[in-house]
């Protein structure tokens, strides 16, 4: 599901992307991938505010600043990543395509503006993703692909809790119709428990907000967990890469 707003800026300033995720390590939920454009002018004033890596923020924080974020923002995108899809894909491709697809729609949609740079959170090979995003991104746009670019760069810091937020509502979501899950997370004991009892109600068919490959599954309920298919230089041998299931721009 892919999602953009545009509420406008100031089209003389030189604009700076960001893009990071929420949610790589859960085995309940989805993945989410968040990009934000912002001004440099909205940059300052992000940064004064208190706009910095999601972690570092309480719940009610992240809610109250991305009310800021929606209105300082020249740009947003979200991509929601279901469960079936990371288990039918490398995680780290799985991630690069995606994030290669949101370049791609954020270089397009700002084509006609000053668009100066664009900064990754890194995951997976940064070499492989710098490659990718090369292709879709004009040579004057500056890209910066770092460990922890959410600590350092404003506009990451912004998709960083886009991405926090937007998983967290799934989630509140999620447990009106599973229950309480806890956080997702395979080491907290909520979760596992809420699996176990899962498990027992019906160990044959799983609830669809499952991550079926993580390995948690093999003790807690084996009939649930799912090997991931051998892969051909990481690509599933029979399946179609994730850029086909991705809009056309």
């Amino acid at each position: 599901m892919y999602i953009t707003m545009e509420p406008g800026s100031e089209l003389a300033w030189e604009l700076y992307a960001g893009i990071d995720e929420a949610g790589r390590g859960p085995i309940v939920g989805p993945l989410i991938i968040a990009g934000v454009v912002i001004s440099g002018k909205c940059m300052n004033k992000l940064s004064t505010l208190g706009v910095k890596d999601s972690k570092q923020l309480t719940k009610a924080q992240r809610e109250k600043l991305i009310d800021v974020i929606y209105e300082s923002a020249r740009y947003i995108i979200i991509a929601e990543i279901p469960p079936h899809l990371i288990d039918a894909y490398n995680i780290n491709m799985l991630e690069e395509d995606t994030i290669a697809y949101l370049v791609s729609r954020i270089v397009a949609v700002n084509s006609h503006l000053k668009l100066k740079e664009i900064s990754i959170d890194a995951v997976g090979s940064s070499k492989q993703l710098a490659q990718k995003i090369r292709e879709v991104v004009p040579k004057s746009v500056r890209v910066v692909i770092e460990e922890k670019a959410d600590r350092k760069y404003v506009a990451v810091s912004a998709a960083s809790i886009v991405a926090k937020v937007w998983r967290d509502r799934r989630i509140d979501a999620l447990k009106t119709i599973y229950g309480n899950f806890g956080s997702g997370y395979p080491t907290d004991p909520n979760t596992r428990r809420w699996i176990h009892d899962m498990y027992s109600l019906d160990p044959y068919n799983p609830p669809p907000i499952i991550r079926r490959t993580w390995g948690t599954l093999k003790t807690l309920a084996p009939l649930w967990y799912k090997k991931k298919r051998q892969t051909v230089a990481g690509r599933e041998k029979t399946q179609k890469t994730l850029a086909d299931f991705l809009p056309k721009i």
